[in-house]
């Protein structure tokens, strides 16, 4: 009884260890997508950003072909 005990302790200590590595894989790979995010964020910034100059300095030229 003590043997089959034994080895459902091992079993469980070998889950626990196998479960705080995933734990940590996961928790690298979180950094990973918030660096991530954070990137597109900027980029999708900058890209709006360009655009709507570009969309001002057509509405200018367009009214000044116009005057």
């Amino acid at each position: 009884l003590v043997e089959v005990q034994g080895e459902h302790v091992d079993r469980i200590e070998s889950k626990v260890a196998s479960a705080r590595d995933w734990v940590e894989v996961a928790g690298k790979e979180l950094k990973k997508a918030r660096e991530v995010q954070k990137s597109v964020q900027k980029k999708k910034f900058i890209l709006i950003g360009g655009l709507a100059v570009i969309v001002v300095i057509i509405m200018i030229v367009v009214l000044c072909i116009a005057l």
